[in-house]
């Protein structure tokens, strides 16, 4: 049996998170997930729907959030990431609809960008507009120190 190379429970508890873990990274390398899937934004997933990109004075990350109020979406950022999250309700059901399809329901996104340079978190801006969420953050400035001779004994 698959399971008698494990010593103990922790061991394939162990393991059973890695192969998690792998899974994920796998799925977030999909353009797109239907919605049989999980039923989330696709680009929770790692669709091309997130650009990051980096000029000489900022990072800048833009994220596709079709549908989502500016009041639902959270960013938070650390010299080395940004995290964006966002939630769509499920607008209150109408009673007399027969309901033929219905995808638009309640939707959450969350995902983590790891940012291509150090960032200063405190000077961040961001906007949200036509559905899509900038962010702009200014690069840590690298303190440059004046060399010095070092002499040879």
């Amino acid at each position: 049996m698959w399971w008698r190379g494990w010593r103990s429970i922790e061991e394939m508890e162990r393991e059973l998170r890695r192969m998690q873990r792998e899974l994920n990274r796998m799925l977030e390398a999909l353009p797109r997930v239907p919605p049989m899937l999980g039923g989330r934004v696709a680009p929770a997933l790692g669709s091309p729907w997130a650009d990051v990109y980096e000029t000489d004075g900022e990072v800048v990350v833009e994220v596709d959030l079709p549908g989502m109020e500016k009041e639902n979406i959270h960013v938070n950022a650390t010299e080395e990431t940004l995290e964006v999250s966002a939630e769509a309700k499920r607008a209150e059901e109408v009673k007399e609809a027969g309901y033929g399809r219905r995808e638009r329901g309640h939707r959450r996104f969350s995902r983590r960008f790891s940012l291509p340079a150090k960032v200063n978190p405190e000077g961040a801006k961001s906007t949200y507009r036509n559905g899509v969420l900038t962010v702009r953050l200014p690069k840590k400035e690298v303190e440059r120190r004046k060399g010095f001779r070092v002499p040879i004994e």
